[in-house]
This record gives structure tokens, sequence and C-alpha cells, in this order.
């Protein structure tokens, strides 16, 4: 089971009405103690950010050895690069 979200700045930067950006240490520490898998990738396909849940699911040791050896998501991650075109 596994969640992916897209998201983009907006052309004004501004959010809907209610919404805050939180800080990015605040929503890492969020990250790191939840019990699912959580990552973030950059349009160039580099990760950028791997909590323990992920790293631990794609067999790498620690959050930190993930991101430095993942530098293409779509072939280093998917069995098949045709899945991740689907999704």
């Amino acid at each position: 089971m596994g969640i992916s979200m897209i998201a983009a700045k907006t052309d004004t930067g501004k959010m809907g009405p209610g919404l805050k950006v939180l800080p990015k240490q605040k929503i890492q520490e969020m990250c790191n103690i939840a019990p699912i898998g959580i990552y973030h990738v950059s349009l160039e396909g580099k990760l950028t950010m791997a909590n323990s849940e992920y790293a631990w699911m794609l067999g790498y040791e620690s959050p930190e050895s993930a991101v430095s050896q993942i530098h293409d998501f779509a072939q280093q991650v998917f069995w098949q690069t045709d899945d991740m075109i689907r999704l």
C-alpha cells in the first residue's frame, strides 16, 4: 500500500483559506515518526527525502543512505519503468 501525491506552487504563491506552510523541520519530524513510508522525489527523478520506514522498505539502512544512492528514481526503484508512467 502506498500513497502518491504531486504538488506544485501556484502562480500566486498563496494557499487557500485556513492553510499555512509548516516549517521544513516540523514536516521532517512528522515524517520521521510516521508508521508508513514517506518520500519526496524531484522532478529530475532524484530522491530528495525519505523517512526511516521508506528507506527500510527499499532495503537501505538509513534515509540518508537511500537519498545519497538513488539518483534515478524510475530506474532504481520501479521494477519496470512502465509502472511509473502508468502512475
